[in-house]
């Protein structure tokens, strides 16, 4: 298992988005990740300590009615202080066909665009195990990937 590839998963804001956080990370934990909760409100100080680790996945978590916008300013928040980070949007249960959700997130982003959009906690755990299987077989170019990253 390579030392410096974790997931740092953030609740987009209220306490349906805490529950299922906290689902998130005991999922990416059984998965053999290294995993980390933090609350929404993270200190800017955390982000920037962060960005010292471009294998870090950033996860937000963010639950319907109010999902896309408060994942919307989180995402921009996060992607500000970690431009080489991998950012991971977990919409669960949306309203939206979840063939198009992808697409469609990505494009409302704007600037600050996630890695990759999820509507399922399956999808999550199977997409960072992906990424994580990567940076253990080839770590120099998975970390040149990252930092590729926009």
């Amino acid at each position: 298992m390579q030392e410096d590839f974790a997931v740092v998963c953030i609740s987009g804001g209220d306490q349906a988005d805490e529950l299922t956080t906290h689902m998130l990370v005991q999922l990416m934990e059984q998965a053999s990740h290294q995993t980390l909760h933090l609350p929404a409100s993270v200190s800017d100080e955390i982000l920037d300590s962060l960005a010292n680790e471009p294998n870090t996945v950033i996860f937000i978590s963010a639950l319907p009615p109010f999902a896309f916008s408060q994942a919307r300013t989180l995402c921009q928040r996060v992607r500000s202080h970690l431009p080489q980070n991998r950012v991971v949007i977990g919409l669960w249960n949306p309203t939206e066909d979840p063939d198009r959700t992808q697409d469609l997130a990505v494009e409302r982003f704007g600037n600050g665009r996630p890695t990759a959009v999820v509507n399922t906690l399956a999808q999550a755990v199977r997409q960072v195990t992906q990424w994580h299987q990567e940076a253990a077989s080839h770590p120099s170019s998975a970390r040149r990937d990252a930092i590729a990253r926009p």
